[in-house]
């Protein structure tokens, strides 16, 4: 019984710790996306009719850049939001086989106790 609770343990642990990886990536792409929309704010503050960039149409290249970019950042955000959630949900059925090892533990522990206690009445 042992070997089962030490084995729920370690798959818990596996899925909370596959749960923190997608949170720490949904994070990081985050920034990124939070970065980007920063400089196209920055970028429509300070640009100018007679801004070069703006004239060789510099800026627009940028703009469907920073466009397509912002587009597949935020699918990617998605993508992971919906991978942690099938990842919170594995790691619910692995704490729920946890508890229930846990449980069943304790229950074999009491009920050879008990047997010990009667062996201990049945020889004193």
């Amino acid at each position: 019984m042992r070997d089962l609770g030490r084995l729920a343990a370690l798959l818990e642990a596996r899925d909370r710790s596959r749960l923190a990886a997608l949170k720490a990536r949904e994070d990081e792409r985050q920034a990124q996306l939070q970065a980007l929309e920063a400089a196209r704010a920055d970028r429509a503050r300070t640009a100018t009719a007679k801004d070069a960039a703006r004239r060789v149409g510099a800026d627009l290249r940028w703009e469907r850049w920073l466009a397509g970019r912002t587009e597949a950042l935020r699918r990617e955000i998605l993508a992971l939001r919906i991978e942690a959630e099938a990842a919170r949900a594995a790691l619910a059925r692995s704490w729920g086989r946890r508890d229930a090892a846990e449980f069943l533990a304790r229950q074999e522990a009491r009920a050879r106790q008990a047997a010990r206690l009667r062996r201990l009445e049945r020889e004193g």
